[in-house]
């Protein structure tokens, strides 16, 4: 969505949007993201190949893409 910002100028809001539902829904206080979201119930695990990482890479490029 980042990568490609310059097609659509809703790309970046978007991308905003999504950021904050993750940092609302999945992010727990105790510092890290959930695994995965379901209707009943959240997996709270902590991987760190399949939530920890990928959250890092979204941030990562949220950040730099902010910042241009």
């Amino acid at each position: 969505m980042l990568e490609l910002k310059e097609l659509s100028e809703q790309n970046l809001p978007q991308a905003r949007s999504v950021l904050t539902w993750a940092l609302d829904n999945m992010w727990d206080d105790n510092g890290y993201f959930y695994y995965q979201l379901y209707p009943l119930f959240k997996n709270k695990i902590s991987y760190m190949r399949w939530s920890q990482a990928w959250m890092l890479l979204a941030l990562a490029t949220f950040a730099e893409h902010v910042q241009e």
